[in-house]
């Protein structure tokens, strides 16, 4: 099978920031890449289309995107050229008919064609591949995750001592990786959910990228279990509201986090509002773990948090590091007497683990965003109104809070009706 995508190099910018454009053909697992003469930005390249964000302060994207058309046009021109004499359009075959660079290339551009890789690409080497490619397109905790699977995976190989490939990604490779994060690396159900996940992406753009990868991958379960829901209740919300506190640290944190019980935002998106996002009632900003772009309305609450801090500082609120703020939060659930016994279970392997935890214990910025989304519920927002403020794209994530609540509705009856 034959592919031919658009890739960036970030590792070749020049002085301005600009990095070059080039046609990715991939075929029986071998890939070479043919310069398109062309440069961009690396926050104007869309990774996931392979091709420049559509953008009115950019338009010279647009004669950009039309000679990558036109690369691709002449590619795809040999490949049928290939098929009409009856011979298989390989990399050394299409390599040999591109020539040169695009008559619009710079003299200190790159050559007109690049081989990637005279063999087989490598496991890792795609991973490598991806990663880069994606660098600039995805969230940093993203990033993180794609780093520690090839890390995880990496170690498998070291000490099960056996070399990776993508046609051995069949079950039994599964079941030894899956056993080897649990046994040898201590992680529970979620962590190693999330890996298998990740390493499901890695074989997908494989496959896009036209290497043959064992199609058992498409079956590799990721596993998954809800984990608790935390969450304040009006009550604990108006506790931790009316604490009177001295130290400007935790009087900061305070109103961060419970602008984002008013809003429903992410940290994330908390530590990027900027006072330009701040329109009449309401703000709207782009995410950045999505790039959805929201609207959302502001209570009066929220308001007064803002115009407490309006031309203070560069950003709307003091936000400091995800780290701080998850410690402080924590002090000041403490301080707020936020304390009901919660219970958690972990599972590793085939072991479950339950503990008990003081509420304030378990509670952390991602807290704010479902007490927002938990709170509005109970208080009659109709389901699909929540999503759009939240962004929440799934109605399967949102019945976990709508069975909390209704959870909340029956123990209320059975108290008031009990007494």
């Amino acid at each position: 099978m034959a592919t031919t995508s658009f890739v960036i190099r970030t590792n070749k910018a020049n002085k301005e920031g600009k990095v070059p454009i080039y046609a990715q053909y991939c075929h029986e697992a071998k890939t070479a890449l043919f310069s398109t003469g062309q440069r961009i930005y690396p926050d104007q390249w869309n990774s996931k289309d392979g091709k420049p964000r559509r953008s009115r302060k950019y338009p010279e994207l647009e004669q950009v995107q039309k000679i990558m058309l036109k690369k691709r046009a002449e590619i795809e021109q040999y490949i049928m050229k290939a098929n009409l004499e009856g011979v298989e359009p390989t990399v050394a075959y299409i390599r040999e008919l591109v020539r040169g660079p695009s008559p619009t290339e710079k003299p200190d551009q790159e050559p007109g064609e690049v081989p990637v890789k005279q063999k087989s690409i490598g496991f890792f080497d795609l991973i490598d591949t991806f990663v880069e490619n994606n660098q600039h397109q995805r969230t940093r905790g993203t990033r993180i995750v794609y780093r520690s699977t090839r890390k995880h995976l990496l170690a498998f190989q070291k000490k099960k001592r056996r070399k990776l490939t993508f046609e051995g990604m069949n079950r039994e490779f599964y079941d030894a990786f899956c056993g080897f994060l649990f046994q040898d690396m201590d992680m529970s159900l979620n962590t190693v959910g999330k890996y298998i996940k990740t390493l499901k992406t890695f074989l997908h753009y494989a496959v896009a990228c036209g290497i043959e990868v064992n199609p058992a991958f498409r079956k590799f379960k990721v596993l998954k279990e809800e984990p608790e829901m935390i969450y304040l209740t009006q009550a604990e919300l108006d506790q931790l509201s009316a604490l009177d506190l001295s130290k400007t640290r935790l009087k900061h944190c305070r109103d961060v986090f419970l602008f984002a019980c008013y809003t429903g935002l992410r940290f994330s998106d908390l530590a990027q509002l900027k006072p330009e996002h701040v329109l009449d009632n309401h703000i709207q900003f782009q995410t950045q773990k999505t790039r959805d772009r929201l609207r959302i309305p502001l209570l009066p609450q929220a308001k007064a948090i803002l115009e407490r801090y309006k031309g203070q500082y560069l950003n709307a609120l003091p936000v400091v590091s995800n780290q701080k703020m998850n410690d402080y939060v924590k002090e000041l659930a403490q301080l707020a007497g936020i304390d009901t016994i919660v219970e958690t279970t972990r599972t590793v392997g085939n072991t479950q683990y339950t503990r008990t935890f003081p509420k304030h214990v378990l509670i952390s910025t991602h807290t704010a965003r479902r007490t927002f989304i938990t709170l509005s519920l109970e208080k009659g927002m109709r389901p699909e109104v929540v999503m759009q403020i939240t962004g929440h794209k799934n109605y399967k994530t949102l019945m976990r809070y709508v069975r909390i609540v209704d959870k909340v509705k029956e123990e209320e009856l059975m108290k008031a009706w009990g007494e």
